[in-house]
C-alpha cells in the first residue's frame, strides 16, 4: 500500500498563505505608509498591496460601467447616484491591474504633499485621474 505524505505537503501549504491585513489596519494606512509597503521585496507585501489595488480598481471600473451607460443613455441614473459615483471615482478603459499599482505609487512621487492622506483614498484617486470616465 503507498502512503502519501499528506502532512507535509498541508503544513507547506499553509507556510505559502499570505497572512492578512486587518481591516483595522488598511483604514489606517497612510498614502506614504501604502507606498512604503508596496515597494518592499517582500512576497506577503507585493500581496498584499496587489489584492488591495485590485479591489480598488474593480469598484472603480464597476462605477465607470455605471457612468459608461449613462452617457450613452442604456441606464438612466439620478442626480443623487451621478453625485455619489463622483464622490467615490470612477475609472474607464481596460486596465490592468499592475499598471494601476505603478499609477498609485507614481502619482505619489508626484504629489508629496498628500502623503497623510488615506492610502486607499490616494489609490482611488491616482487610478481616477489615469484614467478618467467621460460623462
Amino acid at each position: 500500500m503507498l502512503v502519501k505524505p499528506i502532512l507535509p505537503i498541508s503544513f507547506l501549504l499553509l507556510l505559502a498563505i499570505p497572512t492578512l491585513a486587518a481591516s483595522d489596519e488598511i483604514q489606517k494606512m497612510t498614502v506614504a505608509e501604502l507606498v512604503n509597503k508596496c515597494t518592499m521585496a517582500d512576497p506577503n507585501s507585493a500581496a498584499f498591496c496587489n489584492g488591495l489595488v485590485n479591489g480598488v480598481l474593480n469598484q472603480l471600473q464597476t462605477n465607470g460601467l455605471i457612468f459608461s451607460f449613462a452617457a450613452l443613455h442604456k441606464v438612466p441614473i439620478g442626480d443623487e447616484t451621478r453625485k455619489f459615483l463622483k464622490l467615490t471615482g470612477a475609472a474607464c478603459g481596460v486596465i490592468e491591474p499592475q499598471m494601476a499599482l505603478m499609477a498609485f505609487l507614481d502619482w505619489a512621487k508626484i504629489h508629496p504633499e498628500l502623503s497623510g492622506r488615506h492610502g486607499i483614498t490616494g489609490v482611488a484617486t491616482a487610478i481616477g485621474q489615469a484614467w478618467p470616465c467621460k460623462e
